[in-house]
């Protein structure tokens, strides 16, 4: 399917894996949400309801289908070269989160990594297909597990992946063009951060507290809060420590009363590697649920008792509506309030424009279209808790 927007969304159907699809998103963007997100073949935003956004049956991979999405400029004009692909790491996903159509996909399997490299070299050679037409299309220039499924319950098969990705007898990605999105799997955290060296982290997080996360998000009755966020802390400080040992230094502390109050402000070298190492603190934005000023200072709080505010971008994700969600979003009024509050708190704080949401290809709309219709009472339960992978 192509959306107005551009966004691309395709299904893959894997060769072993059942009847469910699997999705993957192509995301041509124009701008960068900040420096470092520059060209794979780059970071994705969520964008308005735009011009042309597709979702395309892709192949079979091997047994559950998946779907890709790619998201595009109105008219085909980029201002830079860049785009992102959204690749999934299991059919399905076991998490049930109230808010995401993925969650009403029951899991149907882990994908392998060539399960997972297949939707990057599938989409790679479908984009080069595109260019032909439309030589304005960006090639890939990133990738984010924030498809269908929790890289942490599938990590083994994804850190194979992103091995094959980053080696240059693979697909020579530089680490820094990868980010593994997870809901929370804390033991896998710093992991991320050993295995695969330079990966960008983004973090669900949704809620400040364990009483409203634990309400939307059942992955938070397994590792709460504190638990999730010393997870977050020791990634931090392993990724400090890496980039403190090639400049041949001292690891910093994380003592986040050190850093400026306001992000924007010139702060030390230790600082500015803390920026290198930041972690994205993912933040869908519920009418009433979890959108007043109280939760953007009870979540700065949150965020400044653990980590120096340096290693912390949050993005504001406007929630996307799907068929039979319960939800609505939040005004774009509230959302800009909620975002001035976390600034006033000396956070960074992006909205996320929202893309591909005609074709259900938006952050958590994701689901097969060959995927019968979801049971609302499975949301509703316990979610299954496969361990993270040893």
């Amino acid at each position: 399917l192509v959306s107005t927007d551009g966004t691309r969304k395709w299904l893959v159907q894997p060769p072993n894996g059942g009847t469910s699809a699997v999705e993957m998103v192509y995301i041509p963007d124009a701008g960068a949400e900040d420096e470092d997100d520059v060209d794979m073949d780059r970071a994705p935003r969520t964008a308005s309801r735009s011009p042309r956004a597709s979702r395309v049956p892709a192949r079979h991979l091997a047994g559950a289908s998946v779907e890709d999405v790619l998201a595009g400029r109105a008219g085909g004009v980029h201002k830079r070269r860049r785009a992102t692909l959204c690749v999934s790491s299991q059919a399905g996903c076991s998490l049930a989160c109230t808010f995401c159509h993925t969650g009403t996909q029951a899991l149907s399997r882990n994908l392998s990594a060539a399960d997972i490299v297949s939707q990057v070299w599938l989409a790679r050679r479908r984009v080069r297909e595109m260019q032909e037409r439309e030589p304005a299309l960006p090639h890939l220039s990133n990738i984010v597990f924030m498809g269908q499924g929790e890289p942490g319950f599938n990590w083994r098969a994804v850190s194979t992946a992103i091995q094959i990705l980053t080696d240059a007898r693979g697909f020579g990605m530089s680490p820094r063009r990868i980010t593994v999105s997870t809901a929370g799997v804390a033991p896998i955290i710093p992991r991320i951060a050993r295995e695969t060296p330079g990966v960008r982290l983004a973090i669900s997080l949704h809620a400040p507290t364990d009483e409203l996360r634990s309400r939307i998000m059942n992955v938070n009755t397994m590792y709460p809060i504190a638990t999730l966020m010393a997870a977050c802390r020791e990634y931090v400080q392993i990724r400090l420590a890496a980039v403190q040992e090639a400049k041949g230094g001292a690891v910093p502390a994380l003592d986040s009363d050190a850093v400026p109050q306001l992000a924007h402000e010139r702060v030390s070298d230790a600082h500015n590697s803390a920026r290198r190492v930041r972690i994205t603190f993912e933040y869908v934005m519920l009418a009433g649920v979890n959108d007043t000023p109280g939760h953007a200072l009870e979540l700065s709080k949150l965020l400044l008792a653990h980590l120096p505010r340096s290693a912390v971008h949050i993005n504001l994700i406007a929630f996307n509506a799907w068929p039979g969600s319960e939800y609505r979003g939040s005004s774009p009024d509230v959302i800009a309030r909620f975002q001035g509050a976390l600034y006033r708190s000396g956070l960074r704080a992006h909205i996320r424009r929202s893309r591909g949401g005609d074709i259900l290809g938006a952050c958590g709309q994701l689901k097969s279209a060959a995927e019968s219709k979801a049971a609302a009472s499975r949301r509703a339960s316990t979610v299954s808790k496969p361990a993270p992978e040893a």
